[in-house]
């Protein structure tokens, strides 16, 4: 079971994402430059899934939090939420990998998204990089 705190940083986060920009691309970017799996693995419901990405980031000015939100594309609101780690960065560029495992829920899309908070996570922001997955039935 999810705790509320979880709920409602994954809640806030899907808001901003969707809400709009308050930190945009002149404060920062952020873009995935590998990822694992593989764009065309086939993932099904109940695997484990090792996800891996590598970013490639720009932060401009003040501190802020890189994160890796997993997400279940089907759901809404606080339901969307699967897993996430989130990673402090000082100003500056760098490279990163973050890394989460999972259990694939039953879903029809995973959603891998990777957006920079500017001065904190429950900031609204536009920097972000975002892969999704397709998901097979459980065999």
């Amino acid at each position: 079971m999810k705790s509320k705190k979880v709920k409602g940083f994954v809640a806030a986060a899907a808001a901003i994402m969707l809400a709009g920009c308050t930190a945009g691309p002149d404060q920062g970017s952020v873009k995935i430059v590998s990822i694992k799996p593989a764009k065309d693995a086939v993932i099904r419901v109940d695997d484990r899934l090792d996800v891996e990405v590598t970013l490639e980031y720009t932060l401009k000015g003040e501190s802020g939090q890189l994160s890796l939100l997993i997400q279940n594309e089907d759901a809404a609101g606080g339901d969307m939420f699967i897993a996430s780690e989130r990673h402090e960065l000082a100003a500056g560029s760098g490279t990163l990998t973050l890394k989460k495992s999972i259990i694939v829920p039953q879903t029809t899309k995973i959603g891998v998204h990777t957006p920079i908070f500017v001065g904190g996570v429950y900031k609204k922001t536009s920097i972000t990089d975002h892969r999704r997955y397709k998901v097979e039935p459980k065999k």
